[in-house]
């Protein structure tokens, strides 16, 4: 499925119809028919994640996951009346919007108390393993202890990466090259270790008396 191109509508605005023929023939699974449907409504869907505030590699993503959704689900789909295909389709964009909205929400969250120990000294690294490290609240150590943990449960790449994308002076596509993975690798590795960090610190607050 191909990347798109920045636009300028703020709404989402898709073409103003869909030819019967090509959407019958894509969902037959006409490669030609789909190639055609992809050009006609991808550059749609990432102008409104664009204008949703999404950066350009993370409206190429959400315009990845409908287009695969899209995929998934034309061969069901019952056209009933004219422009029922671009409403359905104008309902998946924004709920796939608004679904990747709440998790980088989430994950911003989480770079910010990383961010905040990482300041203060406590990020683990291999010149200072943490036992010389003295915490000044239960809060700073709980969060030093989690991230030693989570340390020794990912591999050497993905923490590195993780650390570089945290860190705001590289991009993705920085730390591809110079890790040897792709944009998306580098994303999902940061993913994976904040996922780690905050199942352990939601289920230290479920043990607090």
């Amino acid at each position: 499925m191909p990347r798109c191109t920045i636009g300028n509508s703020s709404a989402f605005v898709p073409p103003s119809s869909t030819d019967n023929h090509l959407l019958n023939r894509a969902q037959l699974e006409s490669q030609n028919s789909w190639d055609i449907l992809v050009q006609k409504y991808a550059s749609s869907i990432y102008r409104y994640a664009r204008h949703q505030g999404l950066r350009p590699e993370d409206a190429a993503d959400v315009t990845q996951n409908v287009l695969f959704q899209l995929s998934k689900s034309l061969r069901h789909f019952e056209r009933r009346t004219t422009g029922s295909f671009r409403r359905w389709l104008k309902i998946v964009t924004v709920n796939k919007v608004n679904d990747y909205l709440r998790r980088l929400r989430h994950r911003d969250s989480m770079d910010v108390v990383y961010a905040a120990t990482s300041k203060s000294g406590l990020a683990f690294n291999e010149e200072n393993d943490g036992r010389d490290l003295y915490p000044q609240t239960d809060t700073e150590a709980e969060l030093q202890f989690i991230l030693e943990q989570v340390k020794t449960e990912v591999s050497p790449t993905t923490w590195n990466a993780f650390e570089m994308l945290i860190s705001g002076s590289w991009t993705s596509v920085e730390i591809g090259t110079e890790l040897g993975m792709s944009p998306d690798s580098v994303r999902m590795a940061k993913k994976r270790v904040l996922d780690k960090i905050q199942a352990y610190w939601n289920a230290a607050g479920e043990n607090q008396p």
